[in-house]
């Protein structure tokens, strides 16, 4: 098919939406992603080999797709909503935008350059053996604003640091104040070692029933596996204490010869300490401990993926972006893979979008201009609109009753290019995007 699609993201779904275009024919394809190949990607995203570890998914994966097939595929490294490298008439050029990224921010960047130019964007993800495809197209669809999203809980930090009752908190605790304190700034100056010392002397510490680490540990132990009169299930505990002890210890001498440390997921060293400190943690605070792989999943913020959900998210979203092509609007459906159900993939029909969106319900516009010449009142009459109030980063720029900004320029008012400026009149809205007028003339 004749058409110019801009894939964004090169990942699990990526990968597999790049493949299955490609053999449906499709040859203008364009792909962008700003991150590099991890050992962990290897086992679910296809394209990629060990060879490849650190360099650019976008870029490996066009030059794989050449080396199969001979289609030349362009890429382009960087992260989507990155102003400086796309600007929003890059995008302009383009008749379907793919998204398969794994972050908030990029989404929402992607369905606003799709709603303010009019271009669909069929939205995939994917989590364990569940995923979804939907298309955006305003106004004739909700966007990916108007749905609702949970907040995540925010757990106080003196429940964190001291009252744990739950692995959550141990594991954020080990994560983000015990690492760092073995690990962060003082490790930098050279006293990393002391460092590591002093922190797991202190974490034995602060608990009403009393230490299980370091010097307390050994207390424990002989009280625990020194006595016949113990349970056989209190000896199996305390063996497994000493071991945790052990792998804390060994994984704490093994990092602190190490320069620089930060925490990461896929080193194997840094996962033993943590998950060594959030076992004894959870032994202090009577929680049931959690085994390495939950843990893990936790504290890496890791959704685990699986290659056959992506293959079937791939060509779901391939099917989606055919039918647009054929039929429109009315021939999508939301699509849903789900395993409680006799059928796998369920679908529903197009939801309307939400007139109170700040996305969709509202005018999107750009204004090319030079901010170092335009002013307030430049835009207010480029765009027809009077009695408004302008704001910017939710600070108020100008409205009748704060006139002093109306003649002066954008660029002295804070706004830059690529900047979101909300426009308000009564029963207007508008979310204007300003755009360097000469940088936009040289795209075109």
């Amino acid at each position: 098919m004749e058409k110019r699609l801009l894939v964004i993201g090169a990942g699990g779904i990526g990968c597999e939406v790049i493949k299955t275009l490609v053999l449906s024919g499709f040859r203008q394809l364009e792909v962008v992603d700003g991150d590099i190949i991890e050992f962990s990607n290897l086992h679910r995203q296809f394209l990629f080999s060990r060879e490849d570890i650190g360099k650019n998914k976008a870029e490996v994966a066009c030059r794989r797709i050449r080396e199969l097939t001979g289609v030349v595929l362009k890429a382009h490294v960087g992260d989507v909503s990155d102003r400086g490298k796309f600007p929003l008439m890059f995008f302009k050029a383009f008749d379907a935008l793919i998204s398969a990224v794994d972050n908030i921010k990029a989404r929402e960047h992607i369905n606003r350059v799709g709603i303010l130019f009019g271009l669909p964007v069929i939205e995939s993800g994917s989590a364990g053996y569940l995923g979804q495809c939907y298309v955006v197209l305003s106004p004739e669809t909700e966007c990916y604003s108007c749905i609702p999203r949970e907040q995540k809980e925010i757990i106080p930090v003196c429940s964190i640091r001291t009252k744990p009752d739950s692995v959550d908190h141990c594991a954020i605790w080990a994560r983000d104040y015990f690492f760092e304190e073995c690990f962060g700034k003082k490790k930098k100056e050279g006293q990393g070692g002391c460092n590591v010392c002093r922190a797991l002397d202190e974490l034995g510490g602060g608990c009403g029933r009393g230490g299980v680490l370091c010097c307390d540990l050994e207390e424990f132990r002989f009280s625990v596996c020194g006595c016949s009169r113990v349970s056989p299930g209190e000896k199996r505990r305390g063996r497994c204490l000493n071991e945790m002890h052990g792998v804390l210890r060994k994984a704490a001498e093994e990092l602190g010869k190490r320069k620089a440390v930060v925490f990461d997921k896929d080193n194997g060293v840094v996962c033993d300490f943590i998950h060594a400190v959030v076992a004894l943690r959870c032994e202090q605070h009577g929680i049931e401990r959690p085994t390495k792989f939950d843990l893990m999943t936790l504290v890496g913020n890791i959704v685990p993926a699986v290659s056959s959900t992506n293959a079937i998210v791939g060509g779901m979203v391939v099917m989606m972006l055919i039918r647009y092509f054929q039929e429109g609007v009315s021939g999508c459906r939301n699509e849903y893979l789900t395993t409680g159900f006799r059928k796998w993939i369920q679908q529903e029909e197009i939801v309307a979008r939400n007139e109170d969106c700040d996305v969709c319900g509202r005018e999107n516009r750009i204004y090319l201009c030079d901010i170092d010449a335009a002013t307030i009142e430049d835009l207010l009459v480029f765009f027809g609109v009077e009695n408004a109030a302008v704001f910017s980063k939710d600070s108020l720029l100008y409205d009748e009753d704060f006139p002093d900004n109306f003649k002066i320029v954008l660029g002295e008012l804070g706004v830059s290019y690529g900047e979101l400026v909300a426009v308000e009149a009564g029963d207007r809205r508008m979310n204007v995007f300003v755009e360097e007028e000469e940088a936009t003339q040289a795209l075109c």
